[in-house]
């Protein structure tokens, strides 16, 4: 008989793999030629086994590998960028302390580093651009960091981390070229840096941003009908640019918006209609677009009377023409408090409509415009103006012909609307210091 029990691999030998690579043994009676097939098998098993658990050998030893490398990378970021002069360092280069304990590092459930922010720290450098590859870091905030520049150019697309926000306002950034290559963005934070020139092309293909703030900068040129391409976007922040020609209707694609801020520019031409089918905006700021002494956007008020979350529009000192819209607003809550609309400093005409007196707190800024009335009905708004329409009545809303105030209306018992017999309309805010004036 064929000797029985015949197995290739010892009990120590098979207890050392975890168990779902521990190799299956039969008890047989092993002949020889089965004994050359078995050990065949068992050689494959022994095989696939080392090769299992090398792998959760390195799968254990993973997470204090990444710790190394997240240390080495946060030890170039401090001695690069002059860390010893941070106004907060707190734990930085602390060999006995992990680096989830370091000031500005958030640290996920396994101990990876997934935000690091330093804003307002004095940090003094060019990021490197290991940062970048820290394989878990999705938030990078460097704001207010006004020694900091950032250069995207040299950034390996094989290496860059799944970064989903990133913040560098008020930094040293004169560049956007080669951001494109961080394609999961989110959020991008760039107000207050450097950028001039036309507006950065390169952002049009991160087409998962939903927040993009490039807010006092020096672009120029006009806002590209390529913006279109963004159409997750729930914040655009443009204010403060050099920015001209007219608002394009591709703008009308961006239904997901809800705050559209693009004032202080030099935009011209008429509202684009397409901004009514923004159903999702909460607050629209198109005011002052006369940075080089332009007229701004001309044409009619857009009564957005589709938009029922639109709580705030701001269109002040621009060229606007035409009456009040009497539907305006007219999908949203008249109940709600915070309703403000300002279209002061434009040449809006006629008379304030009745329709308005659906707004129980309706804060309508119209000085500077040349209105001729006031519907009376309005002027029992109690609570309009923080109360100031009930208690000072029409002129809670608009100083009345041959009077004026700076604010245009009565704001308080010690500041009234003042005798001014040349103010021709209803919200004149100066009288020339040549005229007859008195209180």
């Amino acid at each position: 008989d064929c000797n029985p029990s015949y197995r290739s691999y010892s009990t120590v030998e098979t207890d050392f793999f975890p168990p779902p690579f521990r190799p299956l043994y039969v008890e047989h009676h092993a002949c020889p030629d089965q004994r050359q097939a078995q050990t065949l098998l068992t050689h494959k098993t022994m095989a696939l086994c080392r090769r299992a658990c090398l792998g959760a050998v390195l799968l254990l030893g993973f997470s204090d590998a990444q710790e190394n490398t997240e240390r080495e990378t946060l030890t170039r970021f401090f001695e690069t960028c002059n860390g010893d002069s941070w106004i907060r360092s707190s734990n930085w280069l602390d060999e006995d302390t992990s680096v989830c304990t370091w000031y500005g590092v958030t640290c996920d459930d396994d101990d990876n580093l997934v935000q690091l922010e330093l804003r307002n720290n004095d940090l003094e450098c060019g990021i490197p651009e290991e940062v970048f590859y820290l394989p878990s870091l999705e938030v990078f905030d460097v704001t207010g960091n006004n020694k900091v520049s950032v250069d995207f150019t040299d950034l390996d697309p094989s290496l860059v981390a799944d970064l989903k926000q990133l913040y560098f306002a008020d930094t040293l950034v004169e560049s956007l070229k080669g951001i494109e290559i961080l394609s999961d963005l989110k959020a991008l934070g760039a107000g207050g840096t450097a950028l001039t020139g036309d507006f950065p092309s390169q952002l049009f293909v991160l087409t998962e941003l939903t927040t993009l703030d490039l807010t006092d900068n020096f672009l120029s040129g006009t806002l590209p009908e390529a913006i279109q391409t963004l159409v997750n976007l729930n914040f655009l922040f443009l204010s403060h640019n050099l920015l001209t020609g007219t608002l394009s209707n591709s703008i009308g694609a961006l239904t997901d918006l809800s705050q559209l801020l693009i004032s202080f520019n030099d935009l011209t031409g008429t509202l684009p209609v397409e901004l009514t089918q923004l159903d999702r905006l909460t607050f629209l700021a198109l005011n002052d677009q006369t940075m080089e002494e332009g007229d701004g956007f001309k044409g009619p008020m857009l009564d957005f009377a589709g938009a029922p979350n639109l709580l705030r529009v701001d269109v002040a000192n621009n060229g606007l023409t035409g009456a009040v819209p009497s539907n305006l607003l007219q999908s949203v809550d008249p109940g709600i408090s915070l309703i403000n609309v300002d279209m002061s400093g434009n040449d809006f005409t006629g008379v304030i409509p009745a329709a308005l007196s659906r707004f129980s707190a309706l804060r309508l800024y119209l000085s500077g415009n040349s209105i001729q009335g006031i519907d009376s009905n309005l002027c029992s708004q109690d609570g309009w103006f923080f109360g100031d329409v009930g208690e000072f009545g029409c002129d809670g809303i608009l100083c009345p012909p041959g009077s004026f105030n700076v604010f245009g209306r009565q704001i308080s018992v010690g500041f009234p609307c003042e005798r001014c017999t040349q103010s021709n309309f209803f919200g004149a805010t100066k009288c020339a210091p040549s005229q007859d004036t008195d209180q």
